[in-house]
């Protein structure tokens, strides 16, 4: 199966976020979200997708989230798991106060925050540093704010939308 056949709305998801970044203040960054189940091809689409736009000469760069999981003993609980996974699984609030929202409002940022592989027992220090990003593109981001976000829908049939803000915001 080639690109085409495994992301039929590619072209108007890149399209999609062209305009998009075109509305963006050049001062700062449009960040894309790139979400749908494990082992459905986040990876693969963010690298595609960050190809194109960088064809486009656009600094497009990809975030993966898995390194702002919690620790095991706070992710997993045996009371209502399922429940206490999706609310705990992720680090989201401390990745978007110390990463997203910073990247987003200036276009560069560099921070040392703590990593966690999914087995790992303790944090392991992680240093991100970005210069003049005008494309963000991150994986598992549904419902954050700011994002223009690409969702699965119908065998990745994927289409671009813009999500509207939800609780904090970059001017926060």
């Amino acid at each position: 199966m080639n690109d085409t056949q495994r992301f039929p709305d590619f072209e108007h998801a890149v399209s999609s976020m062209l305009t998009a970044r075109k509305a963006v203040p050049a001062g700062r960054s449009l960040v894309v979200g790139v979400s749908t189940i494990d082992g459905a091809g986040k990876g693969y689409f963010t690298a595609k997708l960050i190809e194109r736009l960088r064809r486009r000469s656009l600094n497009a760069i990809g975030i993966n989230v898995d390194g702002w999981l919690n620790l095991p003993h706070v992710r997993f609980n045996t009371d209502n798991s399922a429940e206490h996974f999706y609310e705990h699984a992720l680090r989201f609030d401390e990745m978007f106060e110390k990463l997203i929202l910073p990247l987003k409002a200036k276009r560069s940022h560099r921070v040392v925050a703590d990593f966690a592989e999914e087995t790992a027992s303790a944090y392991r220090k992680h240093k991100y540093a970005f210069e003049h990003v005008d494309v963000r593109a991150q994986s598992h981001c549904r419902g954050r704010p700011g994002f223009v976000e690409i969702q699965e829908r119908q065998a990745l049939l994927l289409v671009a939308r813009v999500v509207k803000a939800c609780g904090r915001t970059a001017n926060s």
